[in-house]
């Protein structure tokens, strides 16, 4: 706002002043420039968004409220000042969406009268999650170390990360050393009872154990393990569906759990961004290729990383020497019957998240009988071939499915990018329930798509990156012995981002690969052959995938 009573003007003594300087050999210089503002936003908790406006030079008291137009949202507080060119504002989003706000010229003046001449906003996207606790909040959030962690408290974190964090620091005391932060709400429900954080670890393969509290009531320990040695990693913990409720206060951090730190050095841990994930998110859309990580570790955000390459045959005769390994073996944390991994927080041995992907409609369809998944080890699993398995059971006809999709991904080695250019070939270990891929009478075609990695703002493809694509017959009769070999040769581009064109496309992703995913189109899904004394009829339809590489032999 520029009312006359925020303008200044060179009093007589001012004038006096700069005569003074000029005959002491100052040489008065008059400012003409006009101040700029640069909007910055992020989410805060309780679903606010805040926005920082940072200024070229101080602006006085010239800039308030008043000077905002926001679109897609309500102001939550007057414009605080945090110091001569940082002011900010929070806003509550009108519902998820983009949340907007703009200065327009000549809304703010600087020191020596001069008008800003340039607008600025700043677009924020909400999502459906809800942040619970970022270590940044204007008012801090009650956190306490217990049993050995006294030593926790809230810091700048390490590189890679956002402003402040939870340090969690354990020096001796008991196996369940830890700290916990109290929030206003956790408002779980019946579609939404995951919590993901991001965690710094300074080892890999660290137990992540977490839990939820409130009077009297307690989630029961929830791990996931950290496979990112220092650095930065997003988990995720899924609170049993009988322990929903929404008087949880506390989050409490259980690093390590079970082992008691030594009091030299200790342990330090780091947690960041507690967040409710919301139900129903994705990342895009279009039949296929509707991607929602689980994990949420973007694809190629490692950077670029040197595809590790095999000296010797595997046990199983997949990988030959030469060969690259883009994924191999998968790994997670056991499920409740201590047999399979659970894909929540999985991996590959390279560190690449892997995860699944379906049409929403086929969680809550009413013909559904059964939906379910997990990582297979080469231990407990036909073959010795460690998978990612994912299947549904239908009770029905093809005609509710004939536009839906579902498949799983897998990131490559450490959620970097790969150059693959140099290979001729992809090729994969893939089956899945025997009534789908090894029946004579039915063969399905399965779409296999590498991804490029995410480009900031694109929503051309269900990834955020540039995608090419090639289906191909499942039509190997072997169970976890089938495996596929197709040349890196006449792909179909699915679509473009960032510089990416479509005559460059397939170059620009062999040559910077950053998933490779592989999605069942709903006319591939089994509703030919039941499942054995099944009554009524179901027909089980799903996708192993097992290690993937390239290669030139």
């Amino acid at each position: 706002m520029n009312s006359f009573a925020k303008s200044f003007t060179l009093t007589a003594c001012a004038l006096a002043a700069s005569a003074l300087i000029t005959a002491c050999g100052g040489g008065a210089t008059t400012d003409t420039v006009p101040p700029t503002v640069a909007i910055t936003a992020a989410a805060d908790t309780g679903g606010a968004v805040k926005f920082t406006f940072t200024f070229s030079e101080d602006v006085g008291t010239s800039f308030d409220a008043a000077d905002v137009v926001i679109t897609g949202g309500t102001s939550a507080t007057s414009v605080t000042r945090v110091d001569a060119t940082h002011y900010t504002l929070l806003v509550t989003p009108s519902g998820s969406g983009a949340v907007t706000v703009n200065v327009a010229a000549a809304k703010f003046k600087d020191i020596a009268n001069n008008d800003n001449t340039a607008s600025a906003s700043s677009t924020f996207t909400t999502s459906t999650d809800t942040l619970l606790a970022s270590f940044d909040e204007t008012t801090a959030l009650a956190f306490v170390g217990f049993n050995g962690g006294e030593g926790s408290a809230v810091v700048a974190g390490p590189t890679g990360g956002s402003a402040n964090a939870a340090k969690v620091l354990r020096t001796g005391g008991d196996p369940w050393a830890g700290a916990k932060v109290t929030v206003s709400a956790i408002n779980l429900s019946s579609a939404n009872h995951t919590i993901s954080a991001r965690v710094y670890s300074p080892t890999a393969g660290t137990p992540m154990v977490l839990k939820l509290e409130g009077t009297g009531i307690s989630t029961g320990d929830m791990q996931a393990v950290e496979t990112v040695v220092v650095g930065w990693q997003t988990l995720t913990w899924v609170v049993p569906t009988s322990a929903i409720s929404t008087a949880y206060k506390d989050i409490v951090m259980l690093p390590n759990l079970g082992t008691v730190a030594s009091v030299t050095p200790g342990e330090t841990y780091y947690f960041d961004d507690f967040k409710l994930v919301g139900g129903g998110a994705s990342t895009g859309t279009g039949g296929g290729t509707s991607v929602t990580p689980n994990p949420t570790a973007e694809m190629g955000s490692g950077g670029a990383v040197t595809l590790p390459v095999a000296t010797a045959g595997d046990a199983v005769g997949f990988v030959l020497a030469g060969d690259g390994v883009f994924a191999s073996d998968y790994v997670g944390a056991m499920d409740t019957n201590n047999l399979h991994a659970s894909w929540t927080n999985a991996v590959t041995s390279g560190n690449g998240n892997i995860g699944y992907f379906n049409d929403p409609a086929m969680s809550t369809a009413t013909v559904k009988l059964d939906e379910n998944g997990w990582i297979a080890s080469g231990l407990d699993n036909p073959g010795g071939i460690g998978n990612f398995f994912r299947y549904f059971v239908f009770t029905g006809t093809a005609a509710p499915f004939a536009n839906s999709y579902m498949g799983m991904f897998a990131n490559s080695p450490n959620n970097g990018t790969v150059d693959v250019s140099t290979y001729g070939n992809i090729k994969l270990k893939l089956w899945g329930p025997a009534e789908m891929y090894q029946q004579s009478n039915f063969n399905p075609t399965v779409e296999l798509i590498l991804t490029g990695p995410k480009v900031a703002g694109c929503t051309a493809t269900g990834s955020g990156g540039t995608e090419i694509s090639k289906t191909f017959v499942a039509n190997q009769k072997i169970g976890a012995g089938s495996s596929y070999k197709i040349p890196l040769a006449a792909w179909t581009v699915k679509g473009v981002c960032g510089s990416d064109s479509n005559a460059t496309a397939v170059s620009a992703v062999l040559g910077s690969l950053a998933r490779v995913v592989v999605n069942v189109p709903g006319s591939s899904f089994n509703f030919t052959n039941a499942s054995a004394n099944s009554s009524p009829a179901a027909y089980a339809t799903g996708v192993n995938l097992g290690p993937i590489a390239f290669t030139n032999n």
